[in-house]
């Protein structure tokens, strides 16, 4: 966490910033991935990995090689549910980008011990194109670990005006963000920006504070921006990290499953359309409650829910489906049987 200076046209504005931001998947095991842990499975050629998003809130923390050597199995039973690991980050001077030297030790550690992962690289791209090619070699480096990476790719840019960035406005740097996470999302990955209140104010522009998610670092209670994560604090204590480390709370939530690709409901959940929701819906009479979006199946269905139950809904279908949240599990009830809240 540094104390920075933010210099823009006439105005110049204290800023409080980390250094941590992206978020990624993974798919496959390394060698150097212990399989015996509870966060690594080993799959058979049919099954892979799914996560499913719901809205809760949930606790981690970020780090990168400041923390040093870190006991990962203590930072699991302290109830950290995520972590955001620095992949790397571009010199701020001779403009070269380097990997974080506790990168690969940090994302071994966190899979291993059933901790959920995101990433992130702190830029110092001064155009469009250093900024693609930042993301293209993050996208390279967590490739290896593509299905286990579930939380946001995050782009990170703190030395506003100074060094290789003076004098870059703030169009230019919002262009260079853009490009970086429209790379990701292209890479299939959910991007992320992170940066302190003023940023978000004053430099970056509207088209990104509205279509990405927002990793907002702020540590008092005077926030009156949306955000999708927050860093409230740089002096956390975690048990397992020697001296202080980020704090993080995350508005969402990644429930992982392990599917057969040949399993008929899979077949039909990946051939429709869900657009996503953040609402309630409330049972009108007795539901089924199935594993995918159909009556076609004599297996899918799973229970029978009872009248005027309440549900979280994540999803509609294109079949008139409701992707719901019921007793901590994730299916599907028909909407003829379901009123919104």
């Amino acid at each position: 966490m540094n104390s920075k200076i933010l210099k823009n046209s006439l105005i110049i504005i204290p800023i409080v910033c980390m250094t941590f931001v992206l978020s990624i998947p993974v798919f496959k095991c390394l060698d150097t991935i212990t399989t015996t842990q509870t966060g690594i499975h080993t799959l058979n050629p049919n099954q892979e990995i799914v996560y499913d998003y719901i809205e809760q809130k949930t606790f981690g923390i970020d780090v990168s090689k400041y923390q040093g050597n870190i006991d990962w199995a203590k930072v699991k039973q302290s109830g950290v549910e995520f972590a955001m690991i620095r992949v790397g980050f571009r010199g701020y001077e001779d403009g070269k980008i380097y990997i974080d030297d506790y990168f690969e030790k940090n994302i071994k550690g966190a899979i291993n011990n059933d901790i959920q992962v995101g990433i992130y690289f702190y830029s110092s791209a001064k155009n469009e194109k250093e900024a693609k090619e930042e993301a293209k070699w993050v996208v390279d480096k967590i490739k290896p670990y593509k299905e286990y990476i579930s939380y946001p790719v995050a782009f990170d840019l703190e030395d506003f005006n100074k060094y290789r960035l003076k004098d870059i406005n703030n169009t230019k740097l919002s262009k260079n963000a853009e490009a970086f996470l429209k790379y990701i999302e292209e890479n299939n990955y959910t991007p992320m920006i992170y940066s302190c209140n003023l940023p978000f104010k004053h430099i970056w522009n509207k088209k990104i504070k509205e279509k990405y998610k927002i990793w907002l670092a702020q540590y008092d209670n005077n926030i009156d921006l949306r955000y999708d994560m927050i860093q409230y604090t740089s002096k956390g204590k975690v048990d397992g990290i020697k001296g202080n480390v980020d704090l993080n709370y995350a508005n969402f939530k990644f429930i992982k499953r392990i599917v057969d690709t040949n399993d008929p409901n899979e077949k039909v959940i990946k051939s429709i359309k869900i657009t996503q929701t953040n609402d309630y819906v409330i049972t009108t009479t007795f539901a089924n409650f199935r594993k995918a979006p159909t009556f076609e199946l004599n297996n899918t269905l799973t229970e029978s829910i009872t009248p005027n139950t309440k549900l979280k809904r994540l999803g509609i279908t294109d079949t008139d489906w409701s992707k719901v949240e019921y007793n901590g599990q994730i299916g599907y009830v028909y909407n003829y049987y379901l009123k919104k809240i």
